[in-house]
């Protein structure tokens, strides 16, 4: 089946101090969306249910906390 739809959303990142010490940037896989909180799809409605999720989870909600305030000294 063909979509148009997003299938997934990855965030990606580099150590930037490291890339300027070797003058060659390496990239990591942060996450994907998908994977990290076990969503079916990216539709509104999964979200929905995520958010719905993060408010009874404090486990689920730390990880959503840790992606969306990544600091790479962290990792």
């Amino acid at each position: 089946m063909i979509s148009q739809g997003v299938l997934d959303h990855e965030t990606w990142v580099m150590d930037l101090a490291e890339a300027n010490l070797s003058n060659n940037p390496v990239w990591y896989k942060l996450y994907s969306a998908r994977d990290a909180y076990q969503l079916p799809s990216l539709m509104p409605h999964d979200w929905h249910n995520l958010v719905i999720e993060l408010d009874e989870s404090d486990e689920l909600f730390s990880l959503f906390y840790k992606y969306g305030f990544f600091s790479y000294s962290t990792y």
